[in-house]
């Protein structure tokens, strides 16, 4: 968060130097948000169920990765029958 509450994001991913971008916190449901000159609004999801196979993440990070700090997170991962 920033001095007047912001809530910044970015994609997790295990290679980046900050701690806090190695720990997911919410699932963004934009398809693209660019803030890289000005600030954005997006939808993000702090709780839920979702498709495991639909996430992303930075740099060559898979959900097995990020599953357990998910579901801490209450983020919680299903696989779809098709």
């Amino acid at each position: 968060f920033t001095a007047d509450g912001t809530w910044i994001c970015t994609v997790v991913n295990s290679a980046a130097t900050p701690a806090a971008e190695k720990v997911p916190v919410a699932v963004l449901a934009d398809v693209e948000v660019d803030a890289t000159v000005t600030q954005q609004r997006a939808t993000a999801y702090v709780q839920g169920e979702f498709n495991r196979d639909a996430l992303k993440f930075g740099g060559t990070d898979t959900i097995a990765n990020h599953e357990a700090a998910l579901n801490g997170a209450k983020i919680y991962t299903k696989r779809v029958v098709k």
